[in-house]
């Protein structure tokens, strides 16, 4: 039953991410993120029951990164996928911006920005992007998925509906 679940996530996520990539900005010119503030209360709560969890695994680290996956369904509703990603954060074509919280670096990435979570500051954050090398291949590519947190947004309100991680229960964490 659970490998099904994982196998249904991964499914799902594939199939999300496909068709959403091909529209997403281009931000070819390595240009800085605009750091973006949380306008959603909710979403705080959201993050600290990640991060509760995510403090009793074997790979926490207090530099961990995040990625903000959101993709819009309808008009109100949309998919968050919240994913720890490693330890390095490269910028992408996809990122619209990004935010700190609890010391960690929480990347977003999608096609709009939902101006009901978040706001654009006035403050910017440059990421180093990832390098290619003469056949266009990327190299020096560490990110990893270790955990994934799949919820979904309607008029402001987060629903879990479901979560994938590689987390080994660690008895001590670093701060």
């Amino acid at each position: 039953m659970k490998i099904k679940n994982i196998q249904l996530i991964i499914i799902f996520l594939f199939i999300l991410t496909t068709n959403s990539f091909s529209d997403m900005p281009n931000n070819l010119n390595n240009d800085p993120l605009p750091i973006l503030n949380i306008k959603n209360p909710n979403l705080y709560y959201v993050l600290d029951s990640i991060l509760i969890i995510e403090r009793e695994c074997d790979y926490y680290r207090h530099d961990l990164v995040f990625n903000v996956f959101q993709k819009q369904l309808c008009d109100s509703s949309y998919i968050i996928k919240i994913e720890a990603i490693g330890y390095k954060a490269y910028g992408s074509p996809s990122n619209i911006g990004c935010f700190f919280y609890k010391k960690h670096l929480f990347l977003v990435e999608g096609k709009e920005l939902d101006e009901s979570l978040f706001k654009v500051s006035s403050k910017s954050h440059k990421l180093e992007y990832q390098k290619k090398n003469i056949e266009g291949e990327i190299v020096d590519y560490e990110i990893d998925s270790y955990s994934m947190w799949i919820y979904s947004y309607n008029r402001k309100v987060f629903s879990f509906e479901n979560s994938y991680s590689k987390c080994k229960k660690n008895n001590s964490y670093q701060k």
